[in-house]
């Protein structure tokens, strides 16, 4: 199988600048969350304490930032939806700062 990549030389390579400078900001975010939450920990709030305040921050901000209903029609189903954010973050969170209490940084990266 032969996959042949073509580029359009219409495309604004400052389009592509902007992506790449959003994804870069991206991963330092993302890249300090570590050595924050090991700050936090040796500061002395608990792994959990870290997720719920990082949980309440991010769904305070998603509503500040969202003009409209991402997905919910009602309240049933934000409530649903705030349930099933909830636990599908508890588990990595919870094990992610938990590692991180226990270990260095550089051995969770």
């Amino acid at each position: 199988m032969v996959i042949a990549i073509t580029t359009n030389e219409n495309f604004s390579h400052k389009i592509d600048s902007k992506y790449h400078m959003l994804a870069l900001f991206t991963v330092i975010i993302w890249g300090t969350t570590f050595i924050s939450t090991k700050i936090l920990i040796n500061n002395g709030l608990t792994p959990t304490e870290i997720f719920l305040y990082r949980f309440l921050l991010a769904y305070v901000c998603i509503g500040f930032f969202s003009s409209k209903v991402i997905f919910a029609k009602n309240y049933k189903d934000e409530l649903l939806l705030l349930f099933l954010r909830l636990f599908g973050g508890l588990f990595y969170f919870i094990a992610e700062n938990t590692a991180l209490k226990l270990t260095l940084v550089s051995n969770v990266l």
